[in-house]
């Protein structure tokens, strides 16, 4: 999950680094839509801002939890939570 993520992140960022390029008029031979040439700039900032907010507010988290089983003189089992860890992965702050 955090490969993935941080996959999109930078593919989320490419694109809006194309468009952005694209908008201040160096020709790049993969994006050949004209109506992009007259809205490049606001275009391509934006997808890099949704990149950037991808990047920041985007928590990846694993939680593992730890059971306590017990059983009594009826053959009943009876589990009972006994911990819980949520782990981080990733620059993040609390």
């Amino acid at each position: 999950m955090f490969f993935l993520k941080w996959l999109l992140v930078l593919a989320v960022l490419a694109a809006g680094v194309l468009i952005l390029l694209s908008g201040l008029g160096i020709v790049i031979p993969i994006i050949k839509y004209q109506g992009l040439e007259a809205h490049g700039l606001p275009i391509g900032l934006g997808i890099c801002v949704i990149g950037v907010a991808l990047a920041a507010f985007w928590k990846i988290s694993t939680t593992t939890t730890i059971t306590e089983e017990s059983g009594d003189s009826f053959g009943r089992f009876f589990r009972r939570i006994v911990k819980t860890q949520t782990k981080y992965f990733g620059p993040h702050r609390d």
